[in-house]
């Protein structure tokens, strides 16, 4: 998780969470953890959370809340993908989404049908200096 955080600030995203958030949602059944191997070594990681309707409180939205890729191979990310959209049909949810600040991102998820529908703004109000 340090890698993603390291890699993300590295290109001038934004993240808020750190990994002890990760542990602590996972252990305590507010997101998953899926992991993918290439001959028994794990290469790729996606945290999922099903988000509810703001209005209804019904689950709605199967969140990609972060995935990280070791593998060179597209094929293992394309392979996840096809997966966390499976999960969603299976849980009859109405979309997964998959919120990033890297731009190399759009053309993968435009490839398996996902389209951008909004445009996210952010301000940091405190600085870590």
């Amino acid at each position: 998780l340090e890698a993603v955080r390291e890699r993300t600030e590295r290109e001038g995203g934004h993240i808020s969470y750190v990994p002890a958030h990760i542990r602590n949602s996972v252990f305590n059944r507010q997101a998953d953890l899926y992991v993918v191997t290439e001959a028994g070594t794990p290469v790729l990681f996606a945290v999922l959370t099903v988000q509810n309707d703001p209005f209804l409180l019904v689950p709605t939205t199967l969140h990609v809340w972060i995935e990280y890729s070791t593998s060179t191979s597209m094929r293992t990310t394309d392979y996840a993908h096809q997966e966390i959209i499976a999960l969603g049909r299976r849980l009859c949810l109405e979309e997964v989404n998959f919120l990033t600040s890297r731009g190399v991102w759009e053309r993968r998820l435009r490839a398996i049908g996902m389209k951008p529908t909004m445009t996210f703004y952010s301000l940091k109000l405190f600085d870590k200096d």
